[in-house]
C-alpha cells in the first residue's frame, strides 16, 4: 500500500503498513459463525447468535479473537480487521480467530463464547461491541476484553482504545478543501449515533473551512452502522446534484455505492480506514488511513507485558495513527504541495 509519498511523507504517516504484502496468513476467518472444535458442536443457531469458530490454539500460543460488525472485505474497517489479525500471527505467533459481519444483537453471545473457551484476549474492533464487553467482562475475569473505537474501561478486565477522530476528519477536510473547485463538498457517514463517525465529520467540516471559509459542507448519514450502499449512493448523487465535487465517505458497507456515484457524477471521493483507491480509481483522490493494525499491535504488546489496564487509551499524532494515501495523479503538483504543507502545519501544532 502506498502511503503519503505524494504529500511529502508528512509526519502523520503511520509506522506500520496496514497491508502486510507477501505474508501468508493462517488466521481463522469467519463471516458466518461455526462451532468451536474445543467443545461438542452445538445445535444450529440463528445467524445473530454469532458463535465463534476457532481451532484450538497451540498450548504455547496466545489465543486472540478479533471481531467487527462489517464484512472483512466490505469496508476499510473490515479489511483493517483482517490485516491486524494477520499482523499478530506473523509478528508474534499468536493464534488468532477473526469474525466479521457481527449483528448488533450477537455481540454479547459471541464475546461470551470466546470467554467460555478460555481465550486470552478478545478484541472488538467496533464501537458497537462496547456494551457487550462491559456486560460480559465480569463473567470471565481471566480473559481480557478490549474495544477499539470504544469509550469505557471497567475493572478488572475491560479496556478501550479510541482516537482523535476530529483530527483525522480535519486532515480529510484540508485535502478536500484544496481539491474542490466548486467550494461545495459533502460528508457521508454510516450512522449519526456512532460518536467516532460524527467526530470525523465535524473535523472534516473544520478542515474544509480552514482552507475555504466560504465553502459549503453537506453532511448526511445512511442511518445504519453497517452501512447502506443504496442510501449512500442516493445521498452521494443528491450531493453531486447540489454541486458537491468532493465527498468524504465513512459509510462502512456503503462506501462502494458512494464511490460509484462519485465516479458516475465526475466527483472526487476521499476514503477512510485503508487505501480505498482500488475500489474506484477514477474517483478516490486519497484516503484517510487509520492504523488499526498498529493500534491492535500495541494492545497485544501491553497485554503481553501485563500492562493492559482497564482504561481508555486515546491515540493520535504521537502514535502516528493517521496517514494519507497517495493521490495517484488526481491532484495537480501544486495541490499536492499545498496539502503536504497544510498537513505538516496541522501535525506540528
Amino acid at each position: 500500500m502506498k502511503r503519503t509519498k505524494a504529500f511529502g511523507l508528512v509526519a502523520v504517516a503511520a509506522s506500520l503498513s496496514l497491508v502486510l504484502a507477501g505474508c501468508a496468513s493462517t488466521t481463522a476467518t469467519t463471516e458466518e459463525p461455526a462451532a468451536a472444535p474445543s467443545a461438542a458442536a452445538p445445535s444450529a443457531a440463528a445467524p445473530s447468535a454469532a458463535a465463534p469458530s476457532a481451532a484450538a490454539p497451540a498450548a504455547d500460543a496466545v489465543s486472540v479473537a478479533i471481531l467487527t460488525g462489517v464484512g472483512l472485505q466490505d469496508s476499510g474497517l473490515g479489511r483493517a480487521t483482517q490485516e491486524a489479525a494477520d499482523s499478530l500471527e506473523s509478528q508474534f505467533g499468536a493464534a488468532v480467530d477473526v469474525q466479521g459481519s457481527m449483528t448488533p444483537e450477537g455481540w454479547a453471545e459471541a464475546l461470551r463464547n470466546y470467554g467460555s473457551r478460555g481465550y486470552d484476549l478478545v478484541i472488538a474492533n467496533d464501537i458497537v461491541g462496547q456494551a457487550a464487553a462491559l456486560e460480559v467482562g465480569p463473567e470471565f475475569p481471566d480473559t481480557k476484553f478490549v474495544v477499539i473505537n470504544g469509550y469505557a474501561g471497567q475493572e478488572p478486565n475491560v479496556s478501550a482504545v479510541s482516537f482523535d477522530w476530529e483530527y483525522g476528519g480535519y486532515l480529510a477536510g484540508l485535502l478536500g478543501g484544496i481539491a474542490s473547485k466548486s467550494g461545495k463538498l459533502a460528508g457521508i457517514g454510516a450512522d449519526e449515533t456512532i460518536i467516532p463517525i460524527v467526530g470525523l465529520m465535524d473535523g472534516f467540516t473544520a478542515g474544509v473551512k480552514k482552507i475555504n471559509p466560504g465553502a459549503e459542507v453537506q453532511v448526511s448519514y445512511t442511518g445504519t452502522g453497517m452501512g447502506d450502499p443504496i442510501k449512500a449512493t442516493q445521498q452521494a448523487k443528491a450531493a453531486i446534484g447540489n454541486g458537491a465535487d468532493v465527498i468524504f465517505g465513512v459509510a462502512n458497507g456503503g462506501q462502494p455505492g458512494l464511490f460509484q456515484a462519485a465516479t458516475e457524477g465526475g466527483a472526487l471521493a476521499i476514503g477512510f480506514g485503508v487505501d480505498e483507491y482500488d475500489v474506484a480509481p477514477k474517483a478516490v483522490v486519497s484516503s484517510i488511513m487509520l492504523d488499526y493494525a498498529g493500534a491492535i499491535t500495541r494492545v497485544f504488546e501491553r497485554f503481553s507485558s501485563s500492562k493492559l489496564a482497564p482504561e481508555v487509551v486515546i491515540e493520535g499524532v504521537k502514535e502516528n495513527v493517521w496517514s494519507l494515501a497517495d493521490s495517484r495523479g488526481l491532484l495537480t503538483p501544486e495541490q499536492v504541495d499545498k496539502v503536504a504543507a497544510e498537513v505538516a502545519a496541522a501535525t506540528t501544532k
